[in-house]
């Protein structure tokens, strides 16, 4: 009961924040100043994931653990960065989430499409939220049908769910510049104000599939999703470094340079061992993104992630400038 009327309560409580209460002050007064690379915000890893049937959690104790709902994940637990693994689907010539065929196949969202048209209706529902990443990583080691030939599917799909006006393209972010990071020295990431509602997708991949993607345009000129170089190339925008545990140099220099950072701050194995230093490092460096595979505690005592001081999010410890506070960033409530 409790959950259905914070559902209901929602967007009437984000109607009266549009509005400024009574004072009518505008409801995020540091939209105008604050960008993307300013915050930090918690994710989710492989976030469509169910945990498979015994023994294989046993076996594999990363595989041990089972997601919310996408829209519970956003709505309940704060999350504002998916991770989501693709795979073709011959017979359906569609694109499908899950893990692993046969032996991780489980999913709370099957369809790519579905996928985001969950996300999109929370958002819609939500259009005060600040930008959202939406990370996908094509994985198709163990499938028959291959992805190198259907990675232009990626950005159709994702059209056919999301207008053009909210998603925080290359082609936006670049402009008038050559490159990307020409643009992002020259301007820097959109702010708060410019993107609320709006979604970016980064490809996390680095082999032959991110190749095809970018189809020998590095500039990624007219697609939908960043994809992720070297931080030395001239269109790097988005990074993806897993463990900030010994790269916090590396965090800390990429988050100079306007790009963004997504890091994994624990999985089954770390949690089951105690270790935080992935967490705290991520924390510290600033990357902007962190994942965690426990959104959710499952009870007293049992271990899940938030951003500290997060409503959900806050301010990057070290980009974010000091008038921001985390209900600058976002307050749906």
């Amino acid at each position: 009961m409790a959950k259905r009327l914070a559902s209901v309560l929602a967007p009437i409580v984000l109607l009266a924040g549009c509005g400024g209460g009574s004072s009518g002050a505008p409801a995020y007064p540091l939209d105008d100043t604050l960008r993307i690379d300013q915050i930090q915000a918690k994710g989710t890893h492989n976030s469509y994931h169910h945990e498979p049937a015994q023994p294989l959690p046993s076996l594999i104790p990363d595989w041990a653990y089972s997601m919310p709902t996408l829209t519970d994940q956003l709505e309940l637990y704060g999350v504002r960065q998916i991770e989501l693994d693709v795979h073709f689907q011959l017979a359906q010539q569609r694109l499908a989430v899950y893990h692993l065929p046969l032996l991780d196949p489980f999913t709370v969202c099957f369809w790519f499409s579905d996928c985001l048209s969950e996300i999109k209706a929370w958002s819609d529902a939500h259009p005060e939220h600040h930008p959202m990443m939406i990370l996908i990583e094509p994985k198709d080691d163990i499938d028959l049908v291959k992805l190198d030939t259907h990675m232009q599917e990626l950005d159709r799909e994702i059209r056919e769910v999301w207008p053009e006006e909210r998603i925080i393209t290359p082609d936006r972010l670049r402009g008038g510049a050559a490159t990307l990071g020409e643009a992002l020295a020259a301007h820097g990431w959109p702010t708060l104000g410019e993107s609320r509602g709006q979604v970016l997708f980064a490809l996390d991949d680095h082999s032959q599939l991110r190749d095809e993607y970018v189809a020998g345009d590095p500039t990624l000129t007219g697609r939908a999703i960043f994809a992720l170089f070297d931080p030395t190339d001239p269109n790097a925008a988005v990074l993806d470094i897993d463990n900030a545990a010994g790269a916090e140099d590396q965090i800390r220099a990429a988050v100079a340079a306007h790009l963004l950072v997504r890091s994994i701050g624990d999985g089954a194995s770390s949690v089951g061992s105690g270790d935080t230093s992935e967490r705290d490092a991520a924390l510290a460096a600033g990357s902007h993104f962190i994942s965690t595979d426990f959104p959710a505690s499952a009870g007293p005592g049992t271990y899940s992630f938030d951003i500290p001081g997060g409503t959900p999010s806050r301010c990057n410890p070290v980009s974010a400038p000091p008038e921001c506070t985390p209900e600058a960033i976002e307050n749906l409530r």
